[in-house]
């Protein structure tokens, strides 16, 4: 990661639940490992994931994201979980686990 910044579009396989999952672990894979790179160490690192309920489904991220999200603060790092509606989330089998990792909560109104 040589860049500050890192942006994906993704729109070109949202439509393919296979490929989205598939691309939103190994994106997610490849930032969690700069969070705890000594090389970044002194830089504040966030990730927000839109559509987070797409990468929730797959019991080996949910257990990676669980892990990221309890370490990451020690090594300057956060973490946003995005959706259109909050009921994605609570229908996840794993939910009650991130959300126990989790140190804060932000809900707005359509």
């Amino acid at each position: 990661m040589e860049s500050l910044y890192g942006v994906y579009n993704l729109a070109a396989i949202k439509e393919s639940p296979v490929l989205l999952q598939l691309a939103m672990s190994e994106i997610f894979f490849r930032t969690r490992l700069t969070v705890g790179d000594k090389k970044y160490a002194d830089r504040i690192k966030y990730t927000d994931i839109d559509e987070a309920h797409h990468l929730l489904k797959n019991p080996s991220d949910v257990e990676q994201l669980v892990s990221y999200i309890r370490t990451s603060r020690k090594d300057f790092g956060g973490l946003g979980l995005w959706s259109q509606n909050a009921h994605e989330f609570q229908n996840i089998e794993a939910w009650p686990a991130v959300r126990s990792a989790a140190s804060s909560f932000f809900f707005m109104a359509d």
